[in-house]
């Protein structure tokens, strides 16, 4: 997204000059006619060069600008730690959002009313549409960068990483298999997407009002909390799920701590601390996501009756 934003910055400053000198270059003939013309605000009379100092400094500006950008987007692709930072940063927004879908979900445990409102507030609205776009640009970033420090790291260690040796201590099984537990991770996230958001917010851009399930049942959109009873009814489903919260767990057991130490807490006290922070979000996501899974599927073995 980044990338994406000083790439329109500087095709947007660079119109932005070519119009403004085209327009210093046109009033100054007309006003060596005699013309009074007026142009951002500056009404030209006698001295038109004025104008055209000001546009040889924007373009002065323009050029810092373009420089100085241009050396961020070549720290942030080419640089180690510029790859990091990107992976750090995006990495926590992710897990921002995980904390709150989680959230999202106890509360249709307590009230499936509650969890209906909430679903009808984001649904198909342009606010809710544009968050999805810019999550899944995030995560595209976040897995584009993982693959390129993995290419990176396989490239430094060179033939040594045929070799047959133990896990060095210290160094946890996730931070050696980020990657493949990252990958595991999106895999799943197409299996959620196919079964919740393109039947619901997807479904309401295309202008559905009911979707039918594989069971024949007829729901709304906007109907959340039954989406949820029908998917974690089945046993296949809940499992690869369980198996996903795994996965997640593993992720960010690593994740959190090594991001916070990207971003600057690398003494030895404050990144003991991230990983038992790290290790308590973890569980505190993995539990809560699990949880919720395992009371709705209990709930349909009793037929609601215990719930």
């Amino acid at each position: 997204m980044f990338i994406l934003f000083s790439a329109g910055f500087a095709y947007l400053a660079r119109r932005v000059y070519s119009y403004m000198y085209v327009c210093c270059v046109a009033s100054i003939k007309q006003v060596n006619e005699g013309a009074n013309i007026g142009i951002i605000f500056i009404t030209l009379k006698s001295n038109p060069e004025d104008f055209l100092s000001v546009c040889v400094y924007c373009r002065k500006f323009y050029l810092y600008l373009q420089y100085i950008f241009n050396l961020i987007l070549m720290w942030l692709i080419h640089s180690s730690i510029g790859r990091k930072l990107v992976m750090s940063i995006s990495g926590i927004v992710l897990l921002l959002f995980l904390l709150f879908h989680l959230s999202m979900n106890i509360a249709a445990v307590f009230s499936a009313e509650a969890y209906n409102t909430i679903c009808s507030l984001l649904g198909a609205n342009w606010y809710a549409v544009v968050a999805t776009v810019v999550l899944i640009g995030i995560i595209v970033l976040h897995f584009f960068y993982a693959g390129m420090i993995t290419i990176q790291n396989r490239k430094a260690r060179g033939n040594d990483r045929y070799a047959v040796k133990t896990r060095p201590k210290g160094v946890s099984w996730a931070s050696q298999n980020m990657f493949v537990i990252g990958a595991v991770i999106c895999g799943f996230m197409v299996l959620h997407f196919s079964q919740f958001w393109y039947k619901m917010m997807f479904a309401e851009l295309m202008g559905h009002h009911d979707v039918i399930l594989c069971d024949g049942t007829v729901v709304s959109p906007q109907d959340g909390a039954a989406f949820i009873r029908y998917y974690f009814s089945r046993l296949w489903v809940v499992v690869a799920y369980l198996a996903w919260y795994t996965a997640l767990w593993f992720h960010l057991t690593h994740g959190i701590w090594s991001a916070m130490q990207t971003l600057g807490w690398n003494n030895q006290v404050w990144l003991n601390r991230w990983k038992l922070i790290g290790n308590i979000v973890a569980a505190f996501l993995f539990s809560g996501f699990a949880f919720v899974t395992l009371f709705f599927y209990f709930c349909n073995l009793c037929s609601g009756n215990c719930c």
